[in-house]
C-alpha cells in the first residue's frame, strides 16, 4: 500500500522534462518517427499533428518552426511549464522523499 501517493503527480512531473529530453534525442538524430494513429486510420487530418515538432523547436529556441508546426504549441509548452513548476513547488512542500500522512496515522492521535 503506498498510502497518499498520487501517481498522476509524479505523470504531471514528468511531462516538461519528457519533451527536453525527446527534443534532444531528436537533436542528436535519434528521434522516433511517431506516425498519426488517427490520421492513419481516419483518412483526416488531425488536430494535435505536429505538436511534438513544435516543442522540439521552442526547446531549442525556434519559435518560428514552432509555429508552423502548430500554432498551440507556445500555449502547450506553457502549460506543461505550469504543471511542472506546480507538482515540483507541491513535492518539495511536502519533503523530498515523503508522500504524505498515511491514511490511517492521525497526527497527535494516541493510540
Amino acid at each position: 500500500m503506498l498510502g497518499t501517493w498520487d501517481f498522476s503527480r509524479w505523470i504531471k512531473l514528468s511531462l516538461f522534462p519528457f519533451t527536453w529530453v525527446q527534443s534532444l534525442l531528436t537533436q542528436a538524430g535519434y528521434g522516433i518517427p511517431t506516425p498519426c494513429l488517427y490520421s492513419f486510420w481516419t483518412h483526416r487530418a488531425c488536430y494535435g499533428c505536429g505538436m511534438m515538432r513544435s516543442l522540439n523547436a521552442l526547446w531549442q529556441g525556434d519559435g518560428v518552426a514552432s509555429w508552423q508546426a502548430h500554432k498551440l504549441g507556445g500555449v502547450v509548452w506553457l502549460l506543461l511549464a505550469g504543471l511542472f513548476i506546480q507538482q515540483w513547488i507541491h513535492l518539495r512542500s511536502v519533503g523530498p522523499w515523503r508522500f504524505g500522512p498515511h491514511p490511517r496515522i492521525r497526527p497527535g492521535a494516541d493510540g
